[in-house]
């Protein structure tokens, strides 16, 4: 089956029943982070103990075994820093066995550029369909390294996206993915602005995301949102909405959706759609444990259990029942992009119906 087709055959079907194995996996494909970010403890649980935070990942034969089984057509490659690991080696035992794979998304803190330039580069050998890297920039200069905690970070994520820019193509794309927390707070116009101005790069080039707490993911819950948060950040998605051009049509429709949707969360505290969390999607951790989303701290099992056979999984009756739940709502509730775009697509109707 082709690639472009399968994904296409899977989104539709999820507006109508539940998928018999998922259409989109989020892999965080290692814990191991050097970063210091005020929005997450990743990179801190990492530097306090790293021998313990990379034992059990996931071998590279391992995860080749799980996606032969799954046939999964979306790709979300998260972490830590994915970069870290060898991505390309992970990408290559992917795609060894999953000939339904369209699109893969990953990642990176951009500080390492030399060797993020030289994975991407082997990577675009194995010709995936479309292939992204997004590169987190949270704020200009001054801003970004503060809420990184690295100095000179925001420097080396602009050398490594120059430097990824110059391997664009049909097939790959680069991007910059601004985060909006407490800690940047009424700066998108400016960081926009500045990045046109001094850098030349253009604002299509920018996404912005909300973040979130999670428990087993961001390891942040003690993190609390306020009301003057909350104000604030449905006026910053509307200035950021004011300076955002487009990209293509399909990234441009869901990432409008996307925005379009966030004023209501914020408001709300609920998702604004019915969630696709284990009907088209799911979250696995480097060691295999397998949640319906990175924000949702409820482990369904580990995928060694099942002999790497995401199919056996996914019929699971407690994944069943959980599926169940998501779609109710009866869940912690999420708007990151990481579950919001499957969600998007699997309620096409009510996307389109609802702005």
């Amino acid at each position: 089956m082709k690639p472009l087709y399968s994904i296409s055959k899977k989104l539709l079907m999820s507006n109508y029943k539940r998928l018999s194995s998922p259409c989109k996996i989020t892999f965080a494909i290692t814990y191991a982070c050097t970063f210091l970010c005020k929005t997450c403890n990743i990179g801190r649980n990492y530097l306090a103990n790293p021998k313990k935070i990379k034992d059990g990942e996931l071998s590279y034969e391992e995860i080749g075994n799980i996606f032969k089984n799954s046939k999964s057509s979306w790709l979300q490659l998260t972490g830590g820093e994915p970069f870290i690991r060898d991505v390309y080696q992970i990408l290559k035992s992917i795609t060894e066995y999953n000939d339904e794979l369209y699109v893969v998304h990953t990642t990176t803190n951009g500080f390492d550029t030399k060797n993020i330039v030289e994975q991407v580069k082997k990577i675009l050998t194995l010709k995936i369909p479309r292939f992204a890297v997004s590169i987190s920039l949270d704020g200009y200069e001054e801003a970004h390294n503060e809420i990184r905690g690295i100095k000179d970070s925001f420097n080396k994520c602009l050398t490594t996206f120059r430097e990824l820019q110059k391997l664009e193509n049909k097939h790959f794309n680069v991007f910059i993915s601004y985060t909006s927390s407490p800690y940047n707070m009424g700066k998108i116009e400016s960081f926009i602005q500045n990045l046109g101005k001094n850098y030349g790069i253009d604002p299509k080039y920018i996404h912005m995301n909300l973040y979130h707490t999670s428990n087993h993911y961001f390891k942040n819950s003690d993190q609390q949102k306020t009301v003057e948060y909350n104000k604030s950040v449905i006026n910053e998605i509307r200035n950021y909405r004011k300076l955002k051009k487009g990209n293509d049509w399909k990234v441009s429709f869901f990432e409008s959706r996307y925005s379009k949707f966030v004023e209501k969360f914020v408001e709300t505290g609920k998702s604004p759609l019915p969630c696709k969390a284990l009907n088209s999607s799911c979250f696995m951790d480097p060691y295999g444990n397998i949640f319906p989303c990175l924000v949702w701290a409820k482990p369904l099992g580990n995928i060694r259990e099942f002999n790497y056979d995401f199919k056996r999984f996914w019929q699971d009756p407690n994944v069943v029942r959980m599926q169940e739940d998501a779609e109710a709502l009866r869940c912690p509730n999420c708007w990151t992009p990481c579950e919001a775009y499957q969600t998007i697509a699997g309620n096409m109707a009510k996307s389109l119906i609802k702005l």
